[in-house]
């Protein structure tokens, strides 16, 4: 589901822009999901007043990566983090 919501943002955020890396991931011809979504540290604070979700597109390097915190006004939701793409050079 992770994968998923990723690969929509950054369809949405950076479209034609990037070697999208989740759809083999997403339609199981790939099995290396633990590649692509994790945690890498980043945490979306709260917003006030609270949002359900959060979302966030981030460059890091030549790298898409897309941070997000589902039912984000519990105080221990996590931020997970799934790298989308590479941009196009």
């Amino acid at each position: 589901m992770l994968a998923k919501i990723a690969h929509c943002l950054a369809v949405v955020s950076h479209d034609g822009e990037l070697d999208y890396w989740l759809p083999d991931v997403i339609l199981g011809r790939s099995p290396a999901i633990g590649h692509y979504v994790g945690n890498e540290g980043i945490d979306l604070k709260r917003t006030d007043p609270p949002a359900l979700h959060m979302t966030k597109t981030l460059r890091r390097g030549e790298h898409c990566l897309v941070a997000m915190r589902l039912f984000a006004s519990h105080d221990l939701s996590p931020t997970y983090v799934a790298v989308a793409g590479r941009f196009k050079t």
